[in-house]
Order: C-alpha cells, then structure tokens, then sequence
C-alpha cells in the first residue's frame, strides 16, 4: 500500500509529511524483520532476541511495518479476533507492538502507521480495531477512544475461607483446548468486552513470555465446568510466591467455590492469587468477607473503523424495538461521515444511511470518538452529553440509546492483555 500522506484530513493536529512517500505492509524479506525487531526492542526495553520470539508467538500474518525512503519507519502487530458486544461476536483487529525507531521519531510515522493500518482493516471489512494505549493521545488523533476497562483482582491465599471440593479437579493437557474453549466461551459471550480468542491469546494462557504455566480443569464425573492456570511468580527476594493466573474460568457456583479451595490449598508457599477481569468478578461473591482488592489498571481503547459495520454487528436487548438515528463525522476516514439509521428488533440491529431531511434534528449528534465509547457500554448517552462528546435535541432518543447500548456486570471489560 502506498501512500502520499496516509493522514491527510486527520485534522489539523495530525503531523503530514507530503514530500515524503510511504509505504505500509508485511515485512519483505528478513532485512525488515531485523528493522520490525529492533523498533520492537528499541521501544519496549527489551533485548532483540524477545522481540524476534513474541513476533514468532504472534505469527507472521501479524507483523506490519511501515516504510519511508526504503527504511523501516514504524510497525505494528494486527491480530485478527472478535469482541463481545450485546451477546454477539463483533470482528475486531487487535493492535499491539505500536513501535518507532528512536531516528524516525517525530515525524508522523506512528500516526501514518495507524490510519494505514485502519484503511486495510476496512477494506478486509473489519468493524472494530482494539488496543492497549502506551499513550491516549497518539490514538485518540487515530479515532480511537476509551472503551472498557482491564482490572487486576489480588485475593491472599491466607483469606480465602471457602473450603470446598464437591468437585475433582485434574491437570490439563492440549488435548483439552476445545473443552477449555468452551468453558471460557460459556463465561465470557455475555460479557461485553470480551474477547473471542484466537491463537495467539490462547497460547499465552499456556506459556506467557517464556514460561509454561500449570493448568488445571474442575470438573463433575468427567463433565468440565471451570479451569484455572497460572505461574509460580516469585518477588526478587527469596520468599513466598504469587499465583499468577493467566486464564481463570468458572461456568458454576461449585466450580467457583472449588477454584477458590484449589488456590487456597497453595497458601503455605503461596502468597496472592493475581488474575484479571471486570470490577464485579463473580467468583469475589463466594469470599464472606472482602479479602480482596480490585484495581484498575488500563482503559482499553476501540476504533470504529466501519460505523455500519459496527452497530449491525454487536447485540441489542431482546425485547427492545427501537429506530435511534445518529449523525457521525470522522476526520480520519471521512467514508464513515454522516447520517444513520438503526432499526433495533429481536435482539439485532439493522443500519441504513439515513435520507431523511430536517438538518440535526432528532438525531444523535457525536464523532466516532464518542460513538465508540458509547458502542461499547463504556459511557452512557447523559455522560457524553454532559464530557460535551454528543449533543441531541431529542431526549427520549438519547434514553433509548442508553438501554440500547447499556452494558451490564460493571461495565465493559477484559481479562486478556495483548
């Protein structure tokens, strides 16, 4: 993909660099997968040889890189997944390894990176884009805006009083992945914000960063209905460990109830159990007493990448029947401006371009900024209006949005990182 200026009509905060042409794609040969290494280990503090193994762990298919005047100007990982929204898999590409070399800082290039990377994501037909941000402001110029949460839940192995084992529980192997991908699929699909995993995500819940992790299924005569895996995380000094849990999964009241017996049980070498999800972590409810701490950590960002796309994608209310119209502008793919219509019936929507005349009126009137947060549950139509992201003449229309988009359980979230 060549382009002159990827980010002419990004606004007038976006830095253009006209004279020079630029180029966006895989790596070419292994010249630029030196380049995509180095830019990765340059900005993330670490030695090259971890670069080279995580963009292995992440695939080929993933690495992108940005070229100016035939050098490696900036990269990026894509990650093909999906998200959870309204009960329905939304297609997401997941961002991550956003990286500049030192020499090429300064000059565009990251922003350049990211709209490239949003066109091939709309033209492969992709909805949504989702990241960690390393900086909101970089993103925010991008079109991406706060979208969910990601919070860090600390329970000591001391403090867990339940003392349940209805339930056996057996050591996992690969051969479970499916039962393990059924389990997780069965907690998280009504939960917004979640993602549907591919390989790359899966993976680290068996080996995260180099080290293999010790995994285990609860079950009832054969029948799984909770896993947990984690690693021995020991503080630089010698002393006890924590339980770092990099999938942790209960589809009942007796798996939690067993999960948290099992954690318990490591509490004479083992000091916390650290996983991470939503603020309203179901299996906290089983503790009689607030042991624990819940803190956050990171918002997540989403892009809207096609609006169309986007709100016929996700779910709605079963029983609601609704029309909300919107009125969306977009500097950065200005394809995405302008007036809609979505038709809500059955728990799906149904999006048109909307043709009818009357200026602004009655209508949802926000960037794509703030229709991305509202997308997710993230923040409701009266916290838009009031962060002055959205205005609208029409009240009941802006209820009607809130119950259409509200999300539940403490707002949209997630418990893996990329």
């Amino acid at each position: 993909m060549l382009l002159h200026s990827a980010i002419s009509g990004a606004g007038a905060g976006a830095r253009m660099c006209m004279a020079n042409q630029w180029s966006f794609g895989r790596p070419e040969n292994e010249s630029e997968n030196a380049a995509m290494a180095r830019a990765l280990a340059q900005s993330f503090g670490f030695e090259e040889e971890r670069a080279r193994r995580w963009m292995q762990s992440a695939g080929e298919d993933t690495h992108r890189v940005l070229r100016r005047g035939g050098r490696v100007a900036a990269t990026l990982v894509l990650v093909d997944m999906g998200q959870f929204f309204g009960g329905h898999r939304v297609p997401m590409g997941g961002i991550a390894g956003v990286a500049v070399p030192p020499e090429e800082r300064g000059a565009g290039a990251a922003l350049n990176l990211m709209i490239a990377c949003l066109r091939e994501l709309r033209e492969r037909g992709v909805p949504i884009s989702t990241l960690y941000p390393a900086t909101q402001t970089l993103y925010r110029r991008a079109g991406y805006e706060q979208a969910g949460s990601w919070f860090e839940i600390t329970v000591p192995t001391a403090a867990i009083h339940v003392r349940e084992k209805e339930l056996e529980i057996r050591p996992a192997t690969r051969e479970d992945q499916s039962i393990l991908r059924d389990l997780y699929l069965r907690r998280t699909v009504h939960c917004d914000g979640m993602l549907d995993r591919g390989t790359y995500i899966w993976d680290r819940v068996w080996e995260f960063r180099g080290e293999k992790t010790l995994g285990f299924i609860v079950h009832r005569n054969g029948q799984a209905e909770g896993h947990v895996f984690y690693l021995q995380r020991r503080p630089a000094v010698w002393g006890r460990f924590d339980l770092q849990c990099t999938d942790l999964v209960a589809t009942t009241p007796a798996a939690a109830r067993r999960i948290l017996s099992f954690l318990a049980d490591h509490r004479s070498m083992a000091q916390n159990a650290i996983w991470f999800g939503g603020p309203t972590e179901p299996i906290l409810a089983h503790l009689p007493e607030r042991t624990f701490e819940v803190k956050l950590n990171f918002y997540w960002m989403i892009r809207i990448v096609d609006v169309a796309g986007a709100l016929s994608a996700r779910g709605y209310p079963a029983r609601m029947k609704e029309t909300i119209r919107f009125e969306i502008t977009d500097d950065v793919l200005p394809e995405n401006s302008g007036r809609y219509v979505l038709r809500i019936e059955g728990g799906r929507g149904v999006v048109e371009r909307d043709s009818a005349s009357g200026g602004g009126a009655g209508r949802l009137r926000m960037d794509v900024r703030a229709l991305a947060s509202l997308f997710s549950g993230f923040r409701s139509p009266a916290e838009l209006i009031l962060a002055g992201q959205m205005t609208t003449d029409d009240p009941q229309m802006a209820q009607a949005a809130g119950w259409a988009f509200a999300s539940v359980g403490g707002g949209p979230a997630m418990c893996d990182m990329f």
